[in-house]
């Protein structure tokens, strides 16, 4: 029986571990202490930028961020996956929304591009017979 092999059918097979890696689990992507530390910064840089986004309190945004950066290293990849989808939809919902917004009319804004005379200021009101 080589190492990996269970003497009984209960006895676990634990995992071989290089002293500079971790622990070897193939069933995983390798990564590097310098990976894990790479990865986690670029979630903690995503966290941050959808809660300015989203307006989160600065007590969610701390709660998260912890979570995140305690939280297993099973969890790092499924979590950069999760936010930067949601990142990606928030930019998306905020470039939307700017865009409506440049090009929605608003009161009192120049109007002589547009083929109208300029509004009055100091809010005159238009009344019957009357034209601006």
């Amino acid at each position: 029986m080589n190492e990996r092999t269970p003497k009984t059918p209960t006895a676990r097979v634990r995992a071989p571990v290089d002293p500079d890696g971790g622990a070897h689990l193939p069933w995983g992507p390798y990564l590097s202490p310098d990976d894990v530390r790479r990865l986690r910064a670029d979630l903690a840089g995503m966290l941050e930028e959808l809660a300015a986004l989203e307006g989160w309190a600065r007590e969610l945004l701390d709660d998260v961020m912890t979570r995140a950066m305690r939280g297993p290293l099973a969890d790092l990849l499924p979590n950069l996956h999760y936010f930067r989808e949601r990142v990606k939809a928030m930019r998306a919902k905020v470039a939307t929304r700017d865009e409506a917004a440049r090009r929605t009319w608003r009161a009192n804004e120049d109007l002589t591009k547009r083929g109208y005379k300029q509004a009055r200021a100091s809010g005159a009101r238009h009344t019957r017979g009357t034209r601006l």
